[in-house]
């Protein structure tokens, strides 16, 4: 009897010692998913700071020069979502916001930002959109700032080429039949036609336009042809004809929900339950997201260096899917596992996290803030 005592005694230290990292590394997680100004301010202020200075290719090292370009887009294009979220979350700020968010646009709009997508095709996506090339590697994303802004802003600077664009996206879509636009040339990705097809509801709802015929195909397509049908999970990419050329997965699901949230808060919520039910794992209270539901693998750019199966950017692209579906459970879990490896630190000019670089921090700014349902608000 007194052995089993003491072996109890053990186990419940051991349970104690291991939550108390747990709880040290959420305590900010319901601040943050309930939208308290001071942590989102000081993540926007670190964000702010970092756009407003020149973001190079040479703060990337994927190995890769068409990444490093990529990343740098990335970084303003979520840096201007994030900040536009920010706006409309904490209005007394919105001047400030809006004016960095309106930098990162007109970086956005420059020939060196946009080369990436110009070098994979060999023309350029606002010079050829009488074309019918997809280019949605940028045009998706960048309809999506132009329509937040618009949002933001009924005359907005950005309102004719957000009208433009979408113009071109919407005859691309009705001329394919896979419904399938190509992120470069023979690559098509579900995850960046969502960025389109989120931006393409935006841009409806900011203007008044009656799309709801059109987009609800778009939408229904999606649901029928690119969700794996045993886990709903969204398919990583398909061939030019929308056949499946990969699994269902982490990453491209847990960041289609957020792009998806613009046009179907429906297929974000179905898109999080997915990778909720099949992908996430929560040892010792630390949530975590695995890239695939059987596989291990290596990883790649998408998913990021895989550790025993679980997924960086999985999983922290699962605190956007999580606000846009209004799981605080799961955002607190995750949050925790983005606290302790990110390891954000604090100064003069707000919060960083320090393992993230440009990109991390912008991604984070963007998810940690994304639009979620109206919940009763509870005390923080």
């Amino acid at each position: 009897m007194r052995t089993r005592s003491m072996m109890l005694a053990a186990l419940i230290g051991a349970a104690c010692s291991w939550g108390v990292p747990a709880q040290v590394a959420g305590r900010h997680a319901r601040p943050y998913y309930y939208d308290a100004a001071e942590p989102q301010q000081a993540l926007a202020r670190g964000v702010s700071a970092q756009v407003e200075r020149e973001v190079a290719e040479e703060a990337f090292h994927t190995g890769a020069a068409l990444f490093d370009q990529e990343w740098v887009f990335g970084t303003y294009m979520m840096a201007a979502m994030g900040l536009g979220q920010m706006a409309q979350l904490h209005p007394e700020s919105r001047e400030e916001y809006l004016r960095v968010m309106e930098h990162c646009i007109d970086e956005l709009l420059t020939d060196s930002v946009r080369r990436f997508d110009t070098h994979a095709w060999g023309t350029d996506a606002l010079e050829s959109l009488a074309t019918p090339q997809g280019h949605v590697a940028y045009l998706g994303y960048m309809n999506l700032a132009l329509g937040l802004h618009r949002q933001l802003e009924p005359e907005s600077r950005y309102r004719e080429l957000n009208d433009a664009i979408s113009a071109a996206l919407w005859r691309r879509y009705r001329t394919s039949q896979s419904k399938m636009l190509a992120t470069y040339p023979n690559e098509h990705y579900p995850v960046d036609n969502l960025a389109a097809i989120g931006a393409l509801g935006l841009h409806a709802r900011a203007t008044g336009a009656d799309r709801q015929a059109e987009l609800g195909g778009l939408l229904d397509t999606v649901r029928k042809r690119y969700l794996d049908r045993t886990t709903g999970l969204l398919i990583q990419r398909v061939d030019a004809h929308g056949t499946p050329a990969d699994a269902g997965r982490g990453s491209g699901s847990a960041l289609g929900a957020y792009f998806a949230s613009w046009a179907s808060p429906e297929l974000a919520a179905s898109l999080h339950d997915a990778v909720k039910r099949h992908l996430t794992r929560t040892p010792l209270g630390f949530g975590m997201v695995r890239e695939y539901v059987d596989a291990d693998g290596p990883g790649d750019i998408d998913s990021g260096p895989l550790l025993w199966g679980l997924s960086i950017s999985a999983t922290g692209f699962s605190l956007g899917s999580a606000r846009v579906a209004g799981d605080v459970e799961h955002f607190e879990t995750v949050y925790r596992t983005a606290h302790l490896f990110g390891a954000p630190t604090s100064n003069g000019q707000g919060v960083r996290f320090a393992s993230g670089g440009p990109l991390g921090n912008a991604l984070m700014l963007a998810l940690m803030t994304a639009p979620r349902p109206h919940v009763d608000e509870v005390a923080l």
